[in-house]
């Protein structure tokens, strides 16, 4: 099964997390506002941060305009947060009212937000469980 990880990320936390789990699964992580085709796409990673309790505009944008009518299988969500931690759940209702199939599982973590908050985060260890995250997520759906 063909997977992708495409994100979107303000402040570079989020593509830390992108970039580890394509790491781990030998791939590379996408930007939303890169050209990306999805026709052979089975396992889509899709990742943001958190923005006032939201998703970003890019990535409304991407879900409502790139995904519909693409053939893939299972959509996995994963983001960053500086405080709020609903934006993935905003996400996830998203998807789901334009019939895309999103799974239960999903990997959200810290992020530096502004000056100290969550300063040493993403961090080794939470890239790592990142990185963990994903491969568990491949052997469960590619099948």
């Amino acid at each position: 099964m063909n997977s992708c990880i495409i994100y979107n990320s303000k402040t570079g936390n989020t593509k830390k997390i992108a970039n580890s789990m394509a790491k781990s699964l030998q791939t590379e992580a996408y930007s939303v506002k890169d050209t990306i085709d999805l026709n052979n796409i089975d396992i889509l990673f899709l990742g943001d941060g958190n923005y006032g309790g939201n998703c970003s505009a890019a990535m409304q944008d991407f879900i409502d305009h790139k995904l519909s009518g693409t053939s893939i299988k299972h959509i996995i969500l994963f983001g960053t947060y500086g405080g709020l931690t609903n934006a993935m759940q905003k996400m996830r209702k998203r998807l789901e009212a334009l019939h895309l199939p999103v799974v239960p599982e999903e990997f959200g973590t810290k992020g530096r937000a502004w000056l100290f908050i969550n300063m040493f985060y993403p961090n080794k260890h939470t890239l790592t469980e990142a990185a963990l995250f994903a491969k568990t997520i491949i052997k469960t759906y590619a099948q």
